[in-house]
């Protein structure tokens, strides 16, 4: 059996909305690639594909002191800044980012990536949390254009082209 390097997942907000899912293997080879709508789907790709590492798209983790993200909560964050301190470094560094407060607007988000990492975590992998913006911001520096914009893919995918092995088309 073939192991996946990576596999990764960009969730979404919820299972009526796709998730983007692809996994690369040695040397940065796209094996799969495509939209999956329940966390079941994710498993399934999951368990398929045998990756050594889950790389999830949205916080992993509630800030210290919380239990959950709602108002009501009884919890108080531990920190009197706001947000986890992995958004607070970013920041400090220059990279915007949407803080995990109990106002989020990603709630569903963080509470479905907590839950899917809970289940990984039990079939040998490593789940590691990933934001690709910051880490586009650290490569490439300054202004960034859209991922959703077509000018923002032809650039990304330029600039990827001079750094990465293999066919990444401009």
């Amino acid at each position: 059996m073939v192991r996946a390097n990576f596999i990764g997942p960009d969730l979404t907000n919820g299972e009526k909305k796709q998730t983007a899912c692809v996994a690369l293997y040695v040397g940065l080879h796209l094996d799969g690639f495509g939209f999956l709508l329940s966390d079941g789907q994710i498993i399934e790709a999951i368990e398929c594909h045998h990756p050594s590492i889950v790389a999830i798209y949205a916080p992993l983790s509630l800030p210290k002191g919380l239990c959950r993200l709602e108002e009501s909560c009884p919890g108080q964050p531990l920190s009197p800044s706001k947000g986890r301190g992995c958004e607070r470094d970013l920041s400090r560094h220059g990279t915007p980012c949407y803080y995990t407060i109990k106002r989020s607007i990603m709630k569903n988000v963080v509470y479905r990536a907590v839950t899917l990492k809970d289940e990984i975590t039990t079939g040998g992998c490593w789940v590691i949390e990933v934001y690709p913006y910051a880490a586009k911001v650290q490569l490439f520096g300054g202004h960034i254009p859209g991922k959703e914009m077509p000018a923002g893919i032809v650039s990304l995918r330029g600039r990827l082209a001079a750094i990465l092995p293999g066919d990444v088309q401009p």
